[in-house]
């Protein structure tokens, strides 16, 4: 695995491939409001 030069990561991210040089890589935003049902 490579991370390239200028790339940023985020916190708490799990790479599992290589990055591009001058990319940035951040976590999802958890979505509220989904089909699952409340118990």
């Amino acid at each position: 695995m490579t991370i390239g030069k200028g790339s940023v990561i985020g916190g708490n991210v799990w790479l599992t491939h290589s990055v591009p040089p001058g990319t940035s890589v951040a976590q999802g935003k958890v979505r509220e409001g989904g089909s699952a049902e409340k118990p």
